[in-house]
């Protein structure tokens, strides 16, 4: 969806934009976020996080709907840096683990809580860098925020937040270039790797500067030899980013496991009972996954099990699934 941000004079033609009626995005920029978003809980994962939680929202679909739609107009509309790995037409966690392949030592710093630390008042300025006036900024900025800051799990909070970044991504590319190393982001993931490194003072400094937070208060480093990941893929192999084996030994067994004794028989021992449909989509969606980081090549025994998994599934009876 393309739409010219700086012509939108009122709130007609953003509806016109937007394919929906003036009416409507009163009632969402109005609305208590109460109707439109239920949280969700997800646990974190890792024993230092036990007992803790990361909230998202899912959004209700007549928001959700504008809310994409925005979402790819700004895409649409911006051109994001090269360091801007996440949330960015072909590029991903893949793209983001390539760059860093061959180097001798890995930075490593975490966003403390990404989108809930972008405010209104910076929404607002980055429809505003767009060409939107200020009237059409403030309501964009109501339908896409939620007490305050974006919501994690809205369709326009990572494009939104991308934008609010870009002085952040600048300043870091400054810091990376003095010590000749390279710099990338995947949403709140900041990766920094060469033989020289910045100083982890200086990296929080920058963060605080543009108004945000060093999660635990500190950076770590990784050095070649030893294990070395960026955005959960390996690059110990400098010629190619590889998913760890570990979830590699994972997919293969369940693989091995629903093509010996079955879909069905595999989601019992797996405690997935009733659930053969989501499993195999579950499945398909790893290899695929497997197969975007290490190619056909590496991939060719997964997707081979995995279709003839499917294959045999599907030619069977179906029995409705539970909802």
């Amino acid at each position: 969806m393309t739409i010219r941000f700086g012509t939108l004079r009122h709130t007609a033609d953003l509806a016109r934009a937007l394919g929906t009626m003036p009416e409507d995005l009163e009632e969402l920029a109005a609305a208590d976020p109460a109707q439109h978003y239920t949280q969700i809980r997800i646990p974190k994962r890792g024993r230092k996080r036990a007992g803790q939680y990361r909230i998202c929202y899912k959004v209700r679909q007549s928001l959700a709907i504008v809310q994409k739609n925005i979402a790819d107009a700004i895409a649409q509309a911006t051109d994001f840096d090269d360091c801007v790995q996440g949330f960015v037409l072909k590029r991903s966690i893949g793209s983001n683990a390539r760059a860093h392949l061959g180097q001798k030592l890995l930075l490593h710093a975490d966003i403390h809580h990404f989108f809930e630390s972008v405010t209104t008042a910076q929404v607002q300025a980055a429809f505003e860098s767009l060409g939107c006036n200020a009237a059409i900024a403030e309501m964009l900025t109501k339908i896409c925020t939620r007490d305050g800051h974006l919501p994690e799990g809205a369709s326009s909070s990572p494009v939104i937040a991308n934008l609010v970044a870009r002085s952040l991504d600048a300043d870091m590319k400054t810091l990376a270039t003095a010590s000749d190393c390279r710099y990338t982001r995947y949403a709140d993931d900041m990766t920094f790797s060469g033989d020289e490194l910045p100083d982890p003072k200086q990296v929080e400094a920058l963060l605080t500067k543009n108004g945000f937070t060093l999660r635990d208060g500190q950076c770590w480093t990784q050095r070649r030899g030893r294990s070395q990941f960026v955005t959960g893929i390996s690059i110990a192999d400098p010629a190619r980013p590889r998913v760890p084996r570990r979830l590699k030994h994972q997919l293969r067994l369940a693989l091995h496991y629903a093509d010996t004794f079955g879909l069905d028989d595999h989601c019992k021992r797996s405690k997935r009972a009733g659930e053969p449909g989501r499993e195999i989509k579950r499945l398909g969606g790893w290899v695929t996954f497997l197969y975007s980081i290490e190619g056909a090549k590496a991939t060719q025994w997964y997707y081979d099990t995995w279709k003839r998994v499917y294959d045999t599934w599907s030619a069977g009876p179906q029995e409705p699934e539970e909802k």
